[in-house]
């Protein structure tokens, strides 16, 4: 996450892109290159959010705003706590951590990038209660991922 031009400007590159956040950018949000991109969220960044992408990149289990024809990608608003300040944790019903109190913080909404990661990606380290798939955006597949609403555990 940073401010300057693109997030991730490539040109012949093939790099791996895995449980990102890119927002924020005054340019593209990746630009050029063959990218492979997975679980990860490209949103707020200037249009087009992803340029340029050569050959045979890929974007998949992603949610990226304006869209990506791709494989388990989603173009919604992923519900950041406090994008302004930098906090760029999920919003959930069921927790969230909290950057600046260190524990975890109920929210009146949930996020739908929790629990819409690949299926196939690790989601073992993320806290109870989850919904057995790994969350989008930096913070997925960690112990700080927000927790996933499961109304049977409340």
């Amino acid at each position: 996450m940073w401010a300057g031009k693109s997030g991730r400007s490539i040109t012949y590159n093939r790099p791996v892109i895995t449980n990102c956040t890119i927002a924020g950018n005054v340019k593209a949000g990746v630009s050029g290159g063959i990218p492979t991109i997975t679980n990860s969220i490209i949103w707020g960044n200037l249009s087009p959010q992803i340029a340029e992408m050569k050959g045979l990149g890929r974007v998949t289990c992603s949610n990226v705003q304006g869209g990506w024809a791709d494989e388990g990608n989603i173009d919604t608003d992923p519900m950041f706590a406090d994008p302004v300040n930098g906090d760029y944790h999920l919003k959930s019903q069921a927790g969230r951590w909290g950057r600046q109190t260190e524990n975890w913080i109920s929210d009146d909404v949930t996020s739908p990038c929790i629990d819409a990661g690949d299926p196939d990606s690790d989601w073992d380290a993320e806290p109870p209660a989850h919904g057995e798939r790994i969350n989008m955006g930096a913070y997925g597949g960690t112990s700080r991922a927000s927790k996933s609403f499961i109304s049977d555990l409340q």
